[in-house]
């Protein structure tokens, strides 16, 4: 999870949220609750360390049953970890549409996992965020699906995520 993204929607929003566990460790999730003053996630799927594809698997299969119970109308995800391809792979299969924060972000290293991540979350996703000028143009070069693209610079200001969540509402079909 990208605790400083996640932050700012986090306190201005009631919405749910689930923390995969993918980063489990003390100095690298618990620590970020307390600093930045964060009431905990509504779910802790506990996944803990793992191969990518073993830890990609069980946040998988952790989270369907909570896409299905709880029918979310979209599904923001974060960054380029494992639980976020997870989520993304999991709301794809199921019609939820997902959200990508830092969008079209790109090192062109397919050797790294983070770059397979960001490949496969852009294309699955509808709402593309992205953190800069070249996020946009990688984002708008897409072939398919059709997709809305936005930049919202640093996505760590406040200001800006609030705006993301409205943004993402409104193209969801949720505001008029």
């Amino acid at each position: 999870m990208e605790f400083n993204q996640w932050s700012s929607i986090r306190r201005t929003s009631s919405r749910r949220s689930v923390h995969t566990g993918q980063h489990y460790d003390a100095n690298m999730s618990e620590i970020f609750f307390h600093q930045l003053e964060l009431r905990p996630p509504d779910v802790n799927l506990g996944v803990g360390s793992g191969s990518h594809g073993e830890q990609t698997a069980k946040i998988m299969i952790g989270l369907e049953p909570i896409i299905i119970d709880r029918k979310p109308d979209i599904v923001l995800v974060y960054g380029d970890v494992n639980s976020t391809v997870a989520a993304a792979l999991v709301c794809a299969k199921l019609l939820v549409p997902v959200g990508h924060v830092e969008a079209g972000l790109r090192s062109h290293d397919r050797t790294m996992p983070e770059e397979i991540n960001r490949v496969l979350t852009d294309q699955l996703s509808i709402l593309l965020f992205t953190p800069s000028i070249d996020g946009m143009r990688i984002s708008s070069a897409r072939e398919s699906p059709p997709t809305r693209s936005t930049s919202l610079g640093t996505s760590t200001t406040p200001g800006r995520f609030s705006a993301l969540w409205t943004l993402s509402m409104r193209s969801a079909g949720k505001f008029q």
